[in-house]
């Protein structure tokens, strides 16, 4: 490596040599994958501490561009922000291009995606910021006193989790329930699995906010039930669905306007009348930046008409594939009943450490930094977003990880440029609103997701993107 310091220049020493070792990367002078010096090594050619050689390698390994594998060393990543992909990964994609013409979240993307440089897919985490430490001294201490713990199996979950659900539901998010009436599940697809056998059967309909969360459809559709969009933003149910059993309401964003907020609770208030009326119910979704950024609940208090589903999956992907439904107390042994049936309890140890991370406050605490780094996050997309077309417009949906791009009429069609960036390594998705059989030109755009990759990333990969935007030019 050749590196060099000019200590007449202001910023210090440490950013001189992040800077220069992340250009040979971006470069290819140091290949992917190619060992590094160890770090007291790098200080003693370089004539600076070890602490600041340190803090370098956590820089680059924070952004992206070096890893860490026990015992043997630190490396250059295999595919690094800002280095070309392979050619040999460039062919295959386009090879696959022809066969993958869905949109956002299909089963086709999931291979390439598994090998972008740049992964701008919704509904994902970032593993290195779970916490490890934190986890694993739970996990020993559950396993070293958890005696009792691992006789608490009741079906509806472990009385030490639902109670700790329930004592987090009412400090963090204002929202009274009893721990009798919280069900511990494996995720949203088994709640909605539950909520379709107990509450609606075949041909029977239920009101859906778009966009409906794919394991909510594919429950619904398991056992053929109807899924029927609610009109927006006008709170009135459909005519000759009067009779549906269920409405499903997603939360609005933390960031939505006033104004959306404003008639989100107007929604609100007429489907839970309507419910009141009909002896439906209504289901409240709060997605992961809804929790994520701590925003107030959606609903006020709870309801006997309302059904409440929430998932720690997307903050502890590593941890645990669990969730939550809080039901009204009519509904609580039916729904017990049928999650008994299924067979699928989380493991106690998993339990056990979630109640205890739960009960610490630890759970809290991680919320928290993770919110604030996905804020981070989430500006640094929107106004790399902003710098790379002014004209372009961005929207959040409904309580998601992600931002909806569309493009001026005047640009080429955002599945071109999502095929074209597959083939640069840039895994994406593409968005449709309000297509129809009368709307034939639906709005279309990008959908960027900011979970997956740092500040760092998500600026190398606009830079990219812009590049692929540029060689696909206008139509």
């Amino acid at each position: 490596m050749i590196l060099s310091f000019d200590r007449s220049l202001g910023g210090g020493l440490q950013s001189q040599l992040l800077e220069q070792l992340r250009e040979l990367i971006e470069s290819g002078r140091i290949a992917p994958m190619s060992r590094m010096p160890a770090t007291r090594t790098l200080a003693r050619q370089m004539g600076v501490s070890r602490t600041t050689a340190m803090l370098v390698y956590e820089e680059l390994i924070a952004q992206g561009y070096l890893e860490t594998k026990p015992a043997a060393g630190t490396f250059v990543s295999a595919r690094p922000p800002g280095v070309s992909p392979d050619p040999r990964f460039a062919t295959s994609t386009q090879t696959r291009r022809a066969t993958d013409r869905s949109s956002r979240g299909t089963a086709g993307s999931a291979g390439l995606a598994a090998k972008a440089a740049f992964d701008f897919r919704s509904g994902g985490f970032d593993h290195r910021l779970f916490p490890v430490k934190t986890w694993q001294r739970l996990v020993s201490r559950a396993l070293r006193d958890g005696s009792a713990d691992r006789a608490d199996d009741h079906p509806a979950g472990s009385d030490r989790l639902r109670t700790a659900v329930a004592a987090w539901m009412a400090g963090e998010r204002g929202i009274a329930t009893q721990p009798e009436e919280v069900i511990i599940v494996s995720g949203i697809r088994q709640a909605s699995y539950i909520l379709a056998r107990l509450l609606l059967g075949g041909a029977m309909s239920a009101l859906v906010d778009t966009p409906l969360p794919r394991s909510a459809a594919w429950a619904f559709d398991s056992i053929g039930a109807k899924t029927v969009p609610l009109p927006a933003p006008a709170p009135r149910v459909p005519a000759g669905h009067e009779g549906a059993r269920l409405a499903w309401l997603n939360a609005p964003h933390p960031h939505a306007a006033p104004e959306v907020g404003r008639r989100w609770w107007k929604r609100r208030a007429a489907l839970l009348e309507w419910a009141r009326q009909t002896g439906a119910y209504l289901v409240e979704y709060e997605g992961v930046d809804h929790i994520l950024f701590l925003a107030p609940p959606a609903g006020a208090g709870f309801d006997d008409r309302v059904i409440r589903l929430g998932d720690f999956s997307p903050t502890l992907s590593l941890g645990t594939r669990m969730g939550y439904m809080v039901v009204p107390a009519p509904l609580v042994e039916s729904a017990t009943s049928l999650k008994e049936l299924l067979g699928d309890a989380p493991p106690w140890l998993e339990q056990v450490t979630l109640a205890r991370f739960i009960e610490d406050g630890a759970y809290s605490r991680h919320l928290r930094r993770v919110g604030k780094v996905m804020m981070e996050r989430r500006e640094a997309l929107i106004g790399g977003l902003r710098g790379l077309i002014e004209t372009a417009t961005t929207h959040e949906p409904t309580a998601e990880d992600h931002v909806d791009w569309s493009f001026p009429a005047h640009f080429a069609k955002a599945g071109t440029i999502r095929d074209r960036a597959r083939a640069e390594g840039i895994a994406l998705d593409i968005f449709e609103h309000g297509a129809s059989a009368e709307n034939t030109d639906p709005e279309c755009g990008l959908c960027l997701g900011y979970a997956r990759m740092n500040e760092h990333q998500i600026a190398a990969g606009l830079r990219r993107l812009a590049a692929v935007i540029d060689g696909v030019g206008a139509t």
